[in-house]
């Protein structure tokens, strides 16, 4: 199945912070997404790759509607039942291991185990960490013991829908801890880097799926802002970054084209600014290396919501078109007062502990209901993704030692 991952980096950074916690627990990783049906996995994700990047009208339709229908609609009982039919084999991980708490990180394993919660077939406890800057009623389902969210905004919005202020942490969004250690200045990181110490470093991302024509945004950028440098990571779009291969080998020396990277933090630890989608993964990653945005293309949905909280706080600018994007790139890499305020409200909007404050809440949960078990932590997954800006179906789970 083609996705990004997102979702799987939030859980990873909740893995990261229980056993930085509690060191004699174990952590082990399941592919959720390998016990659901052949049909679901290639459906996923194509089908919303589909809408958001050719029709995102009706994607906007479809977010809004379903928004707009109460947590337990005719609607949504209606989806639930046809995911549940395509889910079976999450549950019946979830029955076989029956673990004390299980933390998802999506909504399509937290519907799942959910369902088995109040059918009363299993007896844990259930976390939802919600990844993105607004509350979407997909993610919320009788059954759930906690929902982490990123704002108190988010908490009003949780509580308007009828849940209880016992059910809900603010806690921000989980990233994990690279995105929050000091790093040396931007010259010797970009020395470190092998790239070119003296130019201003823009970096640019389309997702993990390299979406929103991210070959001839980097390429035009790079060729109007010659003195500047540009970091431009395809993901696992492997046309974008032939494309842009060749631009910079054609003679674009300051488009520095990358692939997939597993080195995010240290790139924007070199970079002066992110040209960039903003979902709610890649913008607390920003926000926690207190790394400026300009915010294009954002998915209708839950990246308009996110971009309206980072704007709203001072972090981003948004470029409504290429025009747009070489005017605001400009004023924040010449006005030294703007990208000075960007960067302080960057910083002040992070909340870089969230996934320690979630590993306690959720250690402090499972010592007061099983003091006298041993707990064993495992992390169910998705495998990593391949080809789309779509991100992955993830739960952490807290099982008994075998």
């Amino acid at each position: 199945m083609k996705a990004g991952d997102g979702h799987l980096r939030a859980a990873e950074a909740v893995q990261s912070a229980l056993a930085e916690r509690q060191r004699d627990y174990d952590v082990v990783h399941m592919d959720v997404l390998q016990h659901t049906s052949a049909l679901f996995r290639a459906g996923f994700s194509s089908i919303h790759k589909m809408l958001v990047s050719h029709m995102p009208s009706i994607w906007r339709m479809l977010y809004e509607r379903t928004e707009a229908q109460q947590t337990q609609s005719r609607f949504k009982r209606m989806a639930g039942y046809l995911q549940s039919l395509q889910t079976r084999g999450i549950r019946n991980a979830v029955l076989n291991h029956q673990p004390s708490y299980v933390i998802c990180t999506h909504f399509t394993p937290a519907a799942a185990v959910a369902a088995l919660r109040r059918s009363g077939e299993y007896s844990g406890q259930l976390g939802v960490v919600l990844t993105d800057y607004d509350v979407h009623p997909v993610w919320i389902h009788p059954g759930v013991d906690c929902y982490f969210v990123a704002t108190q905004a988010m908490a009003a919005v949780l509580r308007q829908r009828g849940i209880a202020e016992s059910q809900i942490q603010v806690t921000g969004i989980p990233v994990l801890p690279v995105f929050s250690q000091d790093y040396p200045e931007k010259r010797i990181m970009r020395r470190y880097l092998g790239l070119n110490e003296n130019l201003p470093t823009v970096l640019i991302s389309g997702g993990g799926g390299g979406m929103g024509g991210i070959d001839r945004t980097a390429a035009e950028l790079a060729r109007v802002f010659p003195e500047t440098q540009f970091l431009a990571v395809a993901g696992h779009n492997k046309a974008a970054f032939e494309s842009m291969r060749k631009v910079s080998a054609a003679g674009v020396a300051n488009l520095v084209p990358l692939s997939y990277v597993r080195n995010m933090h240290e790139l924007m630890a070199a970079s002066d600014i992110a040209v960039s989608r903003c979902g709610g993964m890649t913008s607390s990653e920003c926000l926690a290396m207190g790394l400026p945005m300009i915010v294009t293309n954002p998915i209708p949905g839950q990246e308009e919501r996110n971009l309206h909280f980072l704007l709203e706080n001072g972090a981003a600018l948004h470029a409504q078109s290429f025009a747009h994007l070489v005017y605001k790139l400009r004023r924040v890499l010449n006005e030294g007062e703007l990208s000075g305020r960007m960067r302080q409200a960057a910083q002040a909007t992070a909340r870089p502990s969230a996934a320690a404050t979630i590993a306690a809440v959720v250690l402090e949960n499972l010592m007061r209901v099983k003091n006298q078990m041993p707990i064993r932590l495992t992390m169910v997954q998705r495998p990593a993704p391949t080809a789309s800006a779509n991100e992955p179906d993830v739960a952490t789970a807290l099982f008994p030692n075998l």
